[in-house]
């Protein structure tokens, strides 16, 4: 419009321009102001990206996801995974917190979750007993991270059922048959692993599927084919199971495919027909890792603005 100050936004030799013209009243010529907006246009463009790869990994991740306000803990997200495990539809978790649902079996263990994330900002694997839609109890891993989304203040939680393997591990103690069918039936990826040989003596079905190998495959395998890490660094690992000093390890494996997973992997001393193995239970926790990098992406960015 002539005579009325234009803003507009040009491309140039692949670089964005912000520019104003501004007339010169009675002297029939405009002054261009310009500024390079391209650095903002990446920025902007990175951004948006990222939060849409955030959303992907949330919506898709096998973990039970929520998010939450820090000030209330009310839910105002969930996956779909999450629904799954409570037992709840969507509409039914969403505008509610935890207490009003009655997740919580323990009250303690909800105040140690709070405060921790109060002290800290940020909680990993927090074992804790959850309650379904149903009433039914089941033991969780808890990982949470306070976020800002769009100027709230909130949390994003990532929930693991471990109710089976907690079921497995005290079938264990009392019986070696009930064991062995847990083992093989179970849905989870579960190894029993020979730390002298540093082979794998048995994989269950759900391992096969897994890593795409068949039993027999496993048997013939070097560890080094499936953990990434050099064989001294695994067998210093295996050292720290055998012996109960620690028990859950994040490792990189590579499956037959040659894709390679993150994978947490919980593993622990046991006695199958007079022989020491390990015990070990396999999570693949790729997607979780991808939504942790994209939740520290984010918060980074959010500083710089």
């Amino acid at each position: 419009r002539l005579g009325q100050r234009q803003d507009m936004e040009v491309a140039l030799d692949g670089s964005a321009y912000l520019l104003t013209v501004v007339p010169v009243e009675g002297q029939g010529y405009v002054n261009v102001y310009g500024m390079d907006v391209s650095a903002l246009k990446r920025a902007q463009s990175a951004l948006l990206e990222s939060e849409e790869r955030f959303r992907t990994y949330f919506h898709s991740s096998p973990d039970a996801a929520l998010i939450a306000t820090w000030n209330d803990a009310r839910i105002y997200e969930v996956n779909q995974a999450c629904c799954g495990l409570f037992g709840y539809s969507r509409d039914e978790i969403l505008g509610r917190s935890s207490v009003e649902l009655k997740l919580w079996a323990d009250e303690e263990e909800r105040l140690v979750f709070r405060s921790s994330l109060a002290a800290q900002g940020r909680v990993r694997d927090l074992e804790a007993r959850l309650r379904t839609k149903s009433g039914e109890m089941g033991i969780v891993l808890l990982s949470s991270e306070r976020i800002d989304i769009d100027g709230q203040d909130s949390l994003l939680i990532m929930i693991r059922d471990i109710t089976e393997r907690k079921r497995a591990e005290d079938a264990l103690r009392e019986s070696e048959d009930l064991y062995r069918g847990l083992f093989l039936n179970s849905h989870s990826v579960m190894l029993l692993i020979d730390p002298e040989s540093m082979r794998v003596v048995e994989a269950n079905p759900a391992a096969c599927d897994f890593y795409g190998y068949s039993p027999e495959q496993f048997r013939a395998l070097p560890l080094t084919q499936i953990n990434i890490l050099p064989m001294e660094q695994i067998r210093d690992h295996m050292a720290l199971a055998k012996s109960q000093q620690r028990r859950c390890f994040d490792f990189r494996h590579r499956l037959k495919s040659g894709e390679i997973h993150d994978v947490e992997v919980y593993s622990g001393p046991v006695r199958i027909k007079g022989k020491s193995l390990l015990f070990s239970l396999i999570h693949d926790v790729t997607e979780r890792k991808r939504m942790e990098r994209e939740v520290v992406l984010a918060k980074e960015r959010a500083e710089r603005r």
